[in-house]
């Protein structure tokens, strides 16, 4: 799977977070799963990364 290999909406969805080369979002989802393995900030219960990202970063076989 390549980022070109994307739909529409999944390509929309990362240009309304501002990302919109492969790189940036590598970066973003390597960030989001750091997050996830550290204990969360004091008020929150867990912290998750939103759906789209979530399903964008297992299509392109990157860790969740």
């Amino acid at each position: 799977m390549h980022f070109k290999d994307l739909t529409k909406k999944e390509k929309k969805h990362l240009r309304e977070m501002g990302m919109t080369t492969l790189r940036e979002f590598v970066r973003n989802a390597e960030l989001q799963k750091k997050m996830r393995d550290q204990p969360p900030p004091e008020g929150f219960t867990f912290y998750e990364p939103c759906w789209d990202c979530r399903m964008i970063a297992k299509k392109l076989e990157l860790p969740v």
